[in-house]
């Protein structure tokens, strides 16, 4: 069979299986990495945003250099910043250069600029106003203290809080918070323990002295197996909170968990602190809202059902933002994972035959949110991604009636993220908000 009639026919297979569907237009996006010099052997990752109350945009990343190739390897935390109708990108600020440990920088703007804190120490970096070059202010942690892993930051009023896990022995850590002023950083305070095998970023959520914080408990226990009475190694997931009237300084966490049925891997809160929306990307995404001090029924959100020969539905990624009184969420999920469709690889649509090595390469949001679990089955997301792409990352903000979107990844790939048509980029797109 010619090769053109046999990917028509493959295509006709995953067609009546649910994949080779149709791909609708992608909304245009603007490329804030263009003319950086990357090259497809680089890496970006950990993307955030801010927003002032002027509307200006603030986004860091962290770019990594050989991150999969042989050479001298490099990185470097990178921000620009917006403003303007329509929105005009200055040029890019080099915050840091050649920082060892400047994985997950975090940005948020405060009264007295904008704050970019990254790494095991929580280095601190501000910017006073608009083309201020970045001051160094040193880390947070004492040497001689604890390491941060996973991290949160937000600005309190007068200072900033800080959410930061303490990873342990055995997979047991443990939940701090601890706040900075102009006068320096205070001594952390305890706000919890949990165990913890991922990446899952805790947050906070709230206003002024009333916050709240979210972190994933994705434990390891071990069980009898009812099959054959022997014991077991087994995963425990749920969803945990804690609150505090003050600032920080004391932690409530009589809390009920959300369970969950798989390992969390990311979560996205909104809404007020008495009564946030979460989302939480656990194979799934999945929505549930605090009644009291506990949880209602979490509710599947992207109900869709692979096809026979189409894989996966894991969600690695998850943002939620409010917009014109609407909760919007945007995720990353797997359910058009594809590989490498080159002419001497005509199965490059079966995840099966070529085995690509990502399984979160698209990006969706939903901006009509459904109420119940029959609504979310006919739920259709818009798609913000292109085949053979892979989004690592992803951040939004709300600004005049648009939200804004944005995704560090890639525009192309092959079999995996070192096989790359195009250099990692990180991109904006504006979509309007109803």
């Amino acid at each position: 069979m010619p090769l053109k009639g046999f990917r028509a026919c493959a295509c006709v297979i995953v067609l009546l299986a649910g994949g080779c569907a149709a791909q609708p237009a992608v909304p245009a996006a603007v490329s804030l990495t263009r003319g950086s010099g990357l090259a497809p052997r680089d890496d970006i990752d950990n993307l955030d945003v801010a927003i002032d109350a002027a509307g200006d945009v603030h986004v860091v990343w962290r770019e990594r250099s050989n991150a999969h190739a042989d050479g001298p390897k490099r990185e470097r935390i990178v921000y620009r910043r917006g403003s303007g109708t329509p929105l005009r990108w200055a040029p890019a600020i080099v915050v840091a250069q050649g920082a060892r440990g400047s994985q997950r920088p975090r940005i948020v703007v405060a009264g007295d600029g904008v704050h970019i804190v990254s790494g095991p120490r929580l280095h601190h970096w501000s910017l006073a106003g608009a083309g201020a070059p970045p001051r160094d202010l040193g880390d947070m942690l004492a040497v001689d203290g604890p390491q941060a892993g996973t991290f949160d930051l937000v600005d309190s009023g007068n200072g900033l809080l800080v959410l930061f896990a303490v990873p342990g022995q055995g997979g047991h850590a443990a939940l701090e918070a601890m706040r900075w002023t102009a006068a320096g950083p205070q001594a952390p305070v305890p706000v919890a323990t949990f165990q913890d095998s991922s990446s899952a970023r805790p947050q906070l959520l709230g206003q002024g002295d009333r916050w709240i914080a979210l972190w994933a408990n994705n434990a390891l226990v071990e069980f009898r197996d009812p099959r054959d009475h022997m014991m077991a190694i087994g995963l425990q997931a749920d969803l945990r909170m804690a609150s505090t009237p003050d600032g920080g300084a004391t932690w409530d966490t009589r809390y009920a968990p959300l369970k969950s049925a798989s390992e969390i891997a990311a979560i996205s809160a909104t809404g007020a602190a008495g009564s946030p929306t979460v989302f939480v990307a656990s194979g799934g995404l999945y929505e549930g809202h605090l009644d009291g001090r506990a949880w209602t029924a979490p509710m599947w959100i992207p109900a869709h059902e692979p096809g026979f020969f189409v894989d996966g539905r894991e969600t690695s990624a998850v943002a939620t933002v409010q917009c014109d009184g609407r909760t919007l969420v945007a995720w990353v999920d797997a359910r058009n994972r594809h590989s490498d469709r080159r002419p001497w690889n005509p199965l490059g649509g079966f995840p099966w035959g070529d085995d690509p090595e990502w399984d979160d390469n698209d990006l969706f949001l939903a901006r009509d949110l459904p109420q119940s679990a029959s609504a979310a089955a006919a739920l259709s997301p818009l798609r913000l991604t292109a085949d053979l792409s892979m989004t690592t990352g992803i951040a939004m903000v709300a600004r005049d009636g648009q939200l804004l979107v944005f995704r560090s990844g890639r525009a192309r790939v092959h079999k995996a993220p070192d096989d790359a048509d195009a250099p990692p980029e990180v991109t904006q797109s504006s979509i309007r908000c109803r």
